[in-house]
């Protein structure tokens, strides 16, 4: 007991560094004009939230940056992120964010966040990658928080199991754009610590390390990590955010395999991934995972023990949700194979999924009765597009072991550099099963939705954007708690 009353006295006093760091942060303001309600309450947003925090202790060097590194920012769409890299080609580098003025294509609002999530360093060659050059000019990084609530909560007095406390550590090493290595323990609220099942400590653990070109290998990714391919039908990274950043970026998407640097790991792959240039324009990944889940269980005593929910809360607050804690396991593997060549792209996603135990959901409830039922799951999926200077198309069909299909396509067109334009539309079957797919949509699953989405939007000069959207969604079986959450929205 003494050593836990002291623990607590150092958390709060770690709190007391920190808790100017609880307050809004001077990028939020900025990035809500492109979001909306639904947008921050839906389940993605604090991943993205957290991403983007990351990314603003870690900024991109604007002037060596590649595609897929910009395409990170969610309020950046392909267009602009092209125009950056051509104008830090053709000028030799971009001394400052004011240069941003010049790119035609980044307006008021867009210019002042990237502020937060880039630099401009100089732009040079680096030196040799060895162990002894990224050792030498790597940079170490350790930061602590620490949370402590001035109220009350019911759990607090009966039912959590521990201090109502919110606390985390990380660590981060990281040379260049080239190799980053982190740790991270993190603790929600109400969990134990050095107690139940925790005697490690923290309720969360997490190890990861990311590697980029090697040769002709692109990336490598190992622990804790992220896949994204097409668009997410098959496996998606799960931060998107909502439909009013989605008009912004006008649909572009992260794409490939980065690492997880979030304290929420839920829907996270754990074990390693590569992806490899094998010719001009072609790009072939692969990736393996096998790591503990937390699911509600079933069990007789005349049968094993069934799966009737995946739980991806990541909370073990009560002795109930303790008990779900990584009481099964899943294995995963998959790959991808991408060409593109001059505004083109062409691509394959296949995903293989495994569980210990048979999913089995209680299917007499309307809104489970097309869940998937059965142990061991696959899913392929085609995607296609092309981005040109004005109009950008883009697609992808996916179907699985059930023989259901899912498909979505994005048309972007702008006439002019002050309008764009958007119209998408998806078709998910009531029968589709993908457990790692995170696309656009309105009930938060690839699964059971029909829907037309049409935006535009209008920027009369830097400082004046106008956004508009409309979209139509249809949902052939019944889903849970939609009636509610569509009367909360009347109000």
């Amino acid at each position: 007991m003494p050593f836990r009353y002291l623990l607590a006295i150092i958390l709060c006093l770690a709190s007391l560094s920190t808790i100017k760091g609880q307050t809004t942060r001077p990028w939020e303001e900025l990035f809500s004009e492109l979001t909306t309600d639904d947008d921050v309450e839906s389940a993605e947003w604090e991943e993205t939230y957290e991403m983007l925090c990351d990314l603003e202790q870690h900024p991109i060097d604007i002037n060596t940056a590649t595609e897929e590194q910009l395409l990170q920012l969610p309020f950046l769409n392909k267009k602009q992120v092209e125009d950056i890299l051509s104008y830090v080609y053709f000028n030799n580098g971009m001394k400052s964010h004011g240069e941003l003025a010049m790119i035609e294509s980044i307006d008021y609002t867009t210019r002042c966040l990237l502020t937060y999530f880039t630099y401009c360093g100089e732009k040079k060659i680096d030196a040799a990658t060895t162990l002894r050059n990224m050792l030498h000019y790597g940079r170490n990084e350790v930061v602590g928080t620490a949370g402590i609530p001035f109220y009350e909560r019911h759990g607090d007095k009966n039912g959590y199991l521990g201090y109502q406390y919110r606390h985390s550590v990380r660590y981060r090493f990281q040379y260049s754009n080239r190799l980053k290595i982190g740790f991270i323990g993190s603790q929600d609220a109400g969990e134990p610590f050095f107690a139940n099942k925790n005697k490690w400590g923290y309720d969360h653990y997490s190890i990861y390390a990311e590697i980029h070109d090697i040769g002709i290998v692109k990336s490598v990714v190992a622990g804790q990590y992220r896949a994204s391919f097409g668009l997410g039908l098959v496996i998606g990274d799960g931060t998107g955010i909502g439909k009013m950043s989605n008009l912004s970026a006008l649909g572009s998407r992260t794409y490939g395999l980065k690492a997880h640097t979030s304290r929420n790991a839920a829907n996270s792959l754990r074990g390693a991934g590569a992806t490899i240039n094998v010719a001009k324009g072609l790009d072939i990944s692969a990736f393996v995972s096998y790591r503990n889940i937390d699911a509600t269980l079933h069990s007789t005593d005349s049968t094993a023990s069934t799966i009737t929910t995946i739980v991806t809360s990541g909370m073990h607050r009560t002795v109930t949700e303790m008990n779900k804690k990584n009481n099964s396991t899943e294995t995963s593997a998959g790959g991808n194979v991408r060409f593109f060549s001059h505004g083109f792209h062409l691509g394959s996603t296949f995903s293989w999924t495994k569980y210990d135990k048979d999913l089995l959901p209680n299917t007499s409830q309307a809104y489970h009765k097309y869940d998937a039922v059965g142990n061991n799951f696959w899913n392929v999926s085609a995607n296609y597009g092309y981005t040109g200077h004005n109009l950008a198309v883009q697609g992808e069909t996916a179907t699985g072991d059930g023989g259901a299909l899912a498909t979505i396509h994005t048309l972007s067109f702008s006439p002019s550099s002050r309008i764009s334009l958007m119209a998408l539309h998806r078709f998910y079957s009531k029968k589709y099963h993908a457990r790692r797919a995170s696309s656009f949509s309105e009930g938060g699953k690839v699964q059971n939705e029909s829907g037309v989405y049409l935006g535009a939007q209008w920027q009369p000069s830097r400082r004046i954007k106008v956004m508009a959207y409309s979209d139509y969604a249809f949902f052939p079986a019944s889903k849970y708690r939609l009636k509610f959450r569509q009367r909360q929205r009347q109000r």
